[in-house]
This record gives C-alpha cells, structure tokens and sequence, in this order.
C-alpha cells in the first residue's frame, strides 16, 4: 500500500541524502511523510526527514509512466515478480534418469 501511495499520490519536490520533500494528492494519507521518513531511517541506518510542502512539483511516478507510454502503469505489479526472482533467469528443471536396482 506503501508503493502504491508514493507512485499515485506523491509529487516530488526535492530529494536528497536524509532529506525528502513532497506534495501530497487528496488520496495520500495524512500520516504518509511521517512513515516515509521512520521507514527511511529504519531502513537506512540514518535519520531521514521527509516534509510535506506546498510547492506544486514532479508529476507522480504512475503520470510519468503513462507520459511515457508504459505497458504496465507504476501501480501494477508483474505478477512473475512477487517471488522476487525474475522468471526469465531460471534455468529449465533436470529431469533425471530413473533410479536403477540392481
């Protein structure tokens, strides 16, 4: 749900190391820049800020892929990928010979 809200609802105003700032849509949840920075440093191991501001920004994430013309909006997640593998890389299963007894 996380995703979803920063590719839909977030346009970026600035983004640098331990800093980001956003304009939030009506569909953002209002504690949606607290969480993004707790994530952050969470995830991180340094303490991120992140701000809402008023400033009109970037286009969404989910905008920009349908200005670019992509197959599968931002939102959409290839249904191959949740395994986190990429299906293309496996390689073909072994079949093996029989077990002979002797």
């Amino acid at each position: 749900m996380l995703a979803t809200h920063l590719q839909r609802n977030v346009h970026l105003v600035r983004f640098e190391t331990g800093l980001i700032e956003f304009n939030p849509d009506r569909g953002a949840p209002k504690d949606l820049a607290g969480l993004v920075g707790k994530l952050l440093t969470e995830w991180t191991g340094q303490r991120w800020v992140a701000s809402v501001v008023n400033t009109a920004g970037a286009p969404t994430l989910h905008e920009q892929d349908l200005e670019k013309g992509q197959g599968r909006p931002a939102g959409e997640i290839d249904p191959r990928r949740l395994s986190g593998r990429d299906h293309r890389s496996r390689a073909p299963r072994r079949r093996h010979a029989p077990l002979m007894y002797w």
